[in-house]
């Protein structure tokens, strides 16, 4: 859900059934993309996470067409994952499952 905070110039989303779980956008090291990401790692604003957006400086996570996970010991294409999103995108933000800003509005990572 959106979080209705703003990370790194882009909207912060939480989990809603895991509260460590967290779709930030990534600035450290220029990277300039979506990651999925632990507490630890949002409040430390660094680079780690578990899923990656390979495209950068995208506006919000939908535009990505490819992501990658941590499978353990290397990053691995995984052309299941995606963000979608259902409704208009807003300014104004709003609780839901991984909401975008604002009413209806709300994305998931298909897995």
């Amino acid at each position: 859900f959106d979080t209705g905070r703003i990370y790194n110039g882009k909207p912060l989303y939480q989990k809603e059934a895991d509260p460590d779980r967290w779709l930030r956008y990534v600035t450290a090291g220029h990277l300039n993309q979506w990651r999925v990401s632990s507490s630890q790692s949002v409040k430390a604003n660094d680079d780690k996470g578990y899923i990656y957006c390979k495209e950068i400086d995208l506006a919000n996570p939908t535009e990505g067409k490819e992501w990658y996970a941590w499978m353990g010991n290397e990053w691995r294409l995984q052309p299941s994952i995606g963000a979608v999103k259902v409704g208009a995108w807003s300014t104004a933000p709003s609780a839901g499952h991984h909401k975008a800003g604002g009413g209806s509005t709300m994305f998931t990572l298909l897995a």
